[in-house]
């Protein structure tokens, strides 16, 4: 142990012509850490903080060996020091103060993790049952002892992020945790007899052998007065009458934004056939290709014709329809911002309730929320297109093929996977009608 407290140095940057050269912390690995090479090693351009990793270095170095000495004092092993009281919360606070001391993260990193940790680990709001059986008490999964928590424990804690964030979202939580379980048995924070933790299977199953993979529930679907007041305020709050129109393109034709905001004044993009305007989709906000990879024509609602025809005519030639008020294409994320969120925060649109308007001003507060930096909406953005999907599918003049071709998807049972609830209410109706027969 005493060499390891010796091994400890600062190389340079090399001073070969056109080297980049870096200031290297380096140490010995201590035992308990999994070995990628010789050394422990970090590495950075800037001295200073080639140094403060180095002193975050040394200090785990003297807070290893002030462990091994005090187990020694009590005659104990430091390797059968038991940690199975210890919660997964308790360990994952543990981790992102290790991490963070450590300067594994830059500033924007560390908020991202910080986020994640706060809304999806130390959320009292995810619970999941203390067993598998059924009618089991549920309980949040930070309070769960790390060493008695099972596969299951993590399936249903991600089921909350599947079922209400983005798949992106999902990739991210469950990499953290994999992460956190990792790191907990690398520190030894459970000992080895007694920690089934390291070997949960954290994974999504593949789309096409899942069968509720992608599903959509009712419950995140808005109704059509709520879009219909979405609309309107929209354009009230913003002063600018084709805001309306940007909403009610969405959940009619159910484009997706990029794709709204990709929208140009060209005239080989349009075309009129029986008093219906059709518009070609070919590329979105950011001149890049569509989602489906290709380009696809969809009708415009003949409510919303004479509006789209005055839009264009107010708009320059190659411009694009819907942008920011200085004319420029706005970022999908700009949208949402600057238009969506100010629109349904006045709509009255219901809210997930974990916004903390002064998270930015108490990161490193004892007494700071634990909640998110913007708003977070029950039914986001994205539910306008699930609205409009629903609509055209409950349309008896049209079928899932032609609804499928619309909405830019690849067939017809794709949307039929994906709106799985469609097949509740028919079978609903088939009832009613069967049972008069």
């Amino acid at each position: 142990m005493k060499a390891r407290e010796e091994l400890v140095w600062l190389v340079p940057p090399t001073g070969n012509k056109g080297a980049c050269g870096s200031w290297r912390a380096r140490s010995p690995w201590l035992p308990f850490e999994t070995k990628k090479g010789r050394n422990w090693e970090k590495t950075s351009r800037d001295k200073a903080v080639a140094e403060q990793l180095l002193e975050a270095r040394r200090a785990e170095l003297l807070a290893y060996a002030a462990a091994v000495n005090a187990a020694q004092d009590r005659g104990e092993d430091v390797t059968e020091v038991e940690c199975g009281h210890l919660t997964f919360g308790a360990i994952a606070r543990e981790w992102f103060e290790h991490q963070q001391r450590a300067g594994q993260w830059g500033t924007s990193q560390q908020g991202g993790q910080r986020s994640l940790l706060e809304t999806w680990i130390l959320d009292e709001g995810i619970v999941v049952p203390a067993t598998p059986r059924a009618g089991a008490k549920e309980m949040p999964i930070a309070e769960m002892q790390l060493a008695s928590m099972i596969p299951f424990h993590v399936e249903r804690a991600l089921q909350h992020v599947y079922t209400a964030r983005s798949h992106a979202t999902y990739k991210k939580v469950r990499q953290q945790i994999r992460t956190i379980f990792t790191w907990a048995r690398a520190n030894q924070r459970c000992p080895a007899n007694t920690d089934p933790a390291a070997a949960v299977p954290v994974w999504r199953p593949r789309r096409g052998n899942s069968r509720n993979a992608g599903l959509v529930p009712p419950e995140r679907i808005p109704d059509a007065a709520l879009v219909e007041k979405l609309a309107a305020v929209s354009a009230e709050r913003t002063g600018v009458w084709w805001r309306r129109l940007e909403i009610e393109l969405l959940a009619t034709v159910g484009m997706r934004i990029g794709e709204l905001l990709g929208m140009r004044n060209q005239p080989h993009l349009w075309q009129e056939n029986d008093g219906v305007l059709w518009a070609l989709l070919d590329q979105q906000w950011n001149a890049g290709e569509l989602k489906s990879r290709q380009a696809r024509w969809v009708p415009i609602p003949r409510s919303l014709h004479d509006d789209v025809v005055q839009r264009l005519a107010e708009v320059e030639y190659g411009g694009r329809l819907f942008s920011s008020p200085e004319g420029h294409p706005y970022d999908p994320n700009n949208w949402r911002g600057r238009i969506f969120d100010t629109a349904a925060k006045a709509a009255g649109w219901p809210e997930k309730g974990d916004y903390c308007r002064d998270h930015a001003d108490h990161r490193d507060d004892d007494t700071a929320c634990t909640g998110q930096n913007r708003r977070r909406w029950v039914y986001p953005t994205h539910s306008l297109r699930h609205f409009a999907v629903t609509n055209l599918l409950a349309r008896d003049e049209i079928d899932d093929e032609d609804v499928a071709l619309i909405v830019g998807h690849t067939n017809g049972a794709q949307l039929r996977r994906i709106y799985e609830h469609r097949r509740h209410q028919a079978a609903d109706r088939l009832t009613a009608t069967f049972a008069n027969l």
